[in-house]
């Protein structure tokens, strides 16, 4: 692919993950956040700032309700064979939600074959489904 291919490729992914419903962050393989979209943003009750380029271990861990949302990530950190999906509680600080979050691992091509990036955490605020049940 060229480089016109290539920015308009990176450029599209920017619009589609910017414009999406769902939260979306990735995670490195230290546990820095890399990318946030305006879902996260929302959903998080975070400014996109206070998460890029910070360790997940340094916004999250401080409130205890947040420790099953915390853990579907280190799981995924730790163990990126697979994926992981799973309905957990998410404080904002002033709000209690529910998030039906999914795990992924991003991987690259490396000189050793392929790699991981860290993971891909995509989440969605089920806090009004899971109030009707």
């Amino acid at each position: 692919m060229d480089t016109q291919g290539i920015l308009h490729s990176s450029l599209i992914f920017r619009h589609v993950i910017e414009n999406m419903h769902d939260g979306v962050l990735t995670i490195d393989n230290t546990g820095v956040i890399k990318t946030v979209n305006a879902a996260a943003e929302k959903i998080l009750e975070f400014e996109r700032e206070c998460l890029l380029d910070k360790r997940l271990s340094d916004v999250f861990f401080d409130y205890r309700e947040n420790e099953d949302f915390i853990q579907i990530i280190l799981d995924a950190i730790y163990d990126a064979s697979m994926s992981h999906h799973k309905i957990c509680s998410y404080y904002t600080g002033k709000q209690f939600r529910s998030l039906f979050v999914t795990t992924s691992f991003l991987k690259v091509e490396g000189e050793d074959g392929v790699e991981s990036a860290g993971v891909a955490v995509l989440f969605s605020d089920v806090t009004e489904l899971q109030e009707l049940r």
